[in-house]
């Protein structure tokens, strides 16, 4: 019963700092806001980097975790590689069998289902 008691005593510590805020780096600006709900939303609002490094940051944030490649261990790519590979194989081998599970079923394409592009 203590414990019941210490936790009516002392509330959980809240925060209240401010729930959003600007980074600036040399060619990005950067919202960050917290919204009501505690998730995080990420707004650019000024970029002037070429095209391609933009295209490299938006593949880059999408496949690897936040900071790569100083957050993850040195054979995260390598990991990453045979992930990717073991996912292109078993959608490969899901067509294929489904494919041929409905040839078995009796479910052939005509000849004008065969020609159609």
């Amino acid at each position: 019963m203590p414990t019941r008691e210490r936790e009516k005593s002392h509330p959980p510590p809240t925060y209240d700092g401010p729930v959003a805020w600007i980074e600036v780096s040399d060619s990005v600006s950067r919202r960050f806001n917290f919204d009501s709900s505690g998730l995080l939303s990420v707004n650019v609002l000024d970029d002037s980097r070429s095209v391609v490094n933009r295209m490299v940051d938006s593949f880059l944030s999408q496949f690897f975790p936040s900071g790569y490649p100083y957050s993850v261990s040195e054979g995260y790519l390598r990991y990453t590689q045979f992930r990717a590979l073991q996912h292109f194989s078993s959608a490969a081998l899901s067509v294929l069998s489904t494919q041929s599970l409905l040839f078995a079923a009796g479910l052939r394409p005509t000849p004008a289902q065969a020609t159609a592009k």
